[in-house]
């Protein structure tokens, strides 16, 4: 962008305009004149849930809108599948206005996205046992600050701020960006900010503990697919410290996990301008071939291997480094052989 900008202002200098006329600027509208969320209850025959968790780039609310037509094209109903998506910041919107506004139509049947509304909407539909349930959940991941912090120095602009941060045990965990609150939009500070004013942090933050307790309220005999598109989000399934361990998705039964990245790993794609990440986009096109009426019937292991199949080949032709390395987990029983 700053090389655009460039050659546009030298374009200027050499072709001024005539005399009397004014260069014309693009104005980006107002975000509320654009995006609007559903206020309506989850859907009693809801199974599917798909959540965008950042306005930081469109391609997280792009993936669910592409993923969503594919489980429809699959043959499930609306009403079978909730989605959730953060409207954009004002700033987010005017950073990436095209891609954004694609979508506009697209996203105002879904949920605004916060911790605490999809905690509230499992729970509701734990209570009228699903024969599945469907999780995925694209964002940007961190890892816990005192693990930042770690590798962090003094002269870092970041590092006084890591340091009162790690002080909070709540941040001292693996988490998916969710930026909301029940007003809605919010920035990190700010949802940081309501849990030291007191509010409950599983209402707040999407870390191993708080997803664990909410699909073990209600089901543990469900079987569970989950699918995390984020940063350092196979910590929510394998970690070597045991301090980590003890809150890991891994102790769920009748669970599948699919993660964008290994624990201590980045995953790439997430900057604006992008139409979807690396790992989002290659699992939508894998589930686009594995994909079936019902998701029991999937073979997930062999969908993660060719979601990190294409996922190494676009790493090493744009150069990505170090590798993301996309995990796999499942606790489910064996199923019957599947053909694709």
């Amino acid at each position: 962008m700053v090389l655009t900008s460039l050659l546009v202002t030298l374009a200027f200098a050499a072709h001024p305009h005539p005399k009397g006329l004014k260069k014309k600027t693009v104005e980006v509208p107002l975000v509320e004149s654009v995006f609007r969320a559903s206020a309506a209850p989850v859907s009693r025959r809801a199974k599917i849930f798909l959540v965008a968790g950042s306005s930081l780039a469109a391609s997280f609310a792009r993936e669910i809108i592409d993923q969503k037509a594919l489980w429809l094209g699959a043959g499930f109903h609306e009403d079978e599948i909730e989605c959730y998506y953060v409207v954009p910041l004002q700033e987010d919107f005017n950073g990436d206005p095209k891609l954004f506004r694609e979508l506009a139509a697209a996203v105002a049947g879904c949920h605004p996205a916060n911790a605490k509304l999809l905690r509230q909407h499992l729970r509701e539909t734990a209570a009228r046992k699903p024969p599945f349930l469907y999780l995925y959940v694209t964002s940007h991941g961190d890892k816990p600050s005192p693990q930042t912090l770690a590798e962090a120095r003094k002269t870092d602009d970041d590092y006084w701020a890591l340091t009162r941060e790690s002080r909070y045990p709540v941040l001292d965990q693996y988490t998916m960006l969710v930026e909301g609150l029940p007003d809605g939009t919010a920035t990190g500070a700010e949802i940081f900010g309501a849990y030291r004013g007191g509010m409950d942090p599983a209402d707040l933050y999407l870390t191993p503990r708080y997803l664990r307790e909410a699909l073990a309220a209600g089901f543990e005999k469900v079987p569970k697919f989950v699918v995390l598109q984020g940063c350092f989000s196979g910590g929510f399934v394998e970690e070597e410290e045991d301090h980590y361990r003890a809150d890991l998705l891994t102790r769920l039964p009748e669970l599948t996990v699919l993660t964008a990245a290994r624990h201590d790993r980045s995953s790439f794609g997430c900057e604006p301008g992008s139409r979807t990440t690396f790992y989002g986009g290659a699992y939508n096109e894998a589930l686009a071939r594995f994909i079936r009426p019902d998701p029991r019937a999937i073979d997930w292991r062999k969908l993660h291997e060719t979601v990190a199949a294409h996922v190494v080949a676009l790493e090493k032709r744009e150069k990505a480094k170090p590798p993301s390395l996309p995990q796999f987990f499942t606790s489910a029983p064996p199923s019957p052989a599947r053909s694709e």
